[in-house]
């Protein structure tokens, strides 16, 4: 079912795509914790984890992670997973030198994909 999809027929039309990438990065600790402001908010912190699926259109990046969640409302879903999929964009463009495009779910459970809300706001 998820090839039949607009996004799965997209990375099996991709450059370039990566299963279970696993990574370690410093990111910044306001990424994890928005409270911390000034020097605190850029303090480093290691963070370590694997992207489900990385794939590339144009020398840009596309992040996506499968979710099983039993959940039908997307912004729901989004507010659970939001924060990990920036640590994880952060995370992928220090390892890879290479700007991503977007980051989004997919949602089996909906059968669809799950993008940030204020994307497009």
């Amino acid at each position: 079912m998820f090839f039949k999809s607009s996004l799965g027929r997209r990375i099996l039309r991709a450059d370039n795509v990566w299963k279970e990438q696993r990574f370690i990065a410093a990111v910044p600790a306001g990424l994890i914790d928005s409270t911390l402001i000034g020097e605190d908010a850029e303090q480093p912190l290691i963070l370590q984890g694997a992207v489900d699926c990385m794939f590339e259109e144009n020398g840009k990046l596309y992040i996506v992670d499968f979710k099983t969640d039993r959940c039908y409302n997307k912004a729901e879903l989004w507010g659970r997973y939001g924060v990990q999929l920036k640590l994880y964009s952060e995370a992928m463009a220090q390892v890879t030198g290479k700007t991503i495009a977007d980051c989004m779910l997919y949602s089996f459970y909906m059968n669809d994909v799950v993008e940030d809300p204020e994307k497009n706001s």
